[in-house]
């Protein structure tokens, strides 16, 4: 694939089953990055910015490590006419 591709912003939450769904940080990566695959390169630390005002001694909020990634492409039948 080639052209740009931009920022991925990508926010945590801790699921819980009644709904209430807690924020605990985010993070930000891109395509380019994503697509190096499993790596140091693709471990992030997740960041909750109102904690790390809050507390001078916060580092993060955990990290989020990539185990693998792929490209899929989902065709729509709007495609199928174009393609004849």
């Amino acid at each position: 694939m080639t052209g740009y591709y931009g920022t991925i912003k990508v926010e945590v939450y801790d699921w819980d089953r009644d709904g209430s769904h807690d924020f605990i940080g985010d993070f930000t990566t891109s395509y380019r990055e994503l697509a190096r695959g499993q790596s140091q390169f693709n471990v992030y630390e997740v960041i909750n910015t109102k904690k790390k005002m809050k507390k001078k001694k916060y580092v993060n909020s955990g990290t989020v490590t990539l185990l693998s990634f792929s490209v899929e492409s989902e065709f729509t039948f709007l495609d199928y006419i174009k393609g004849g």
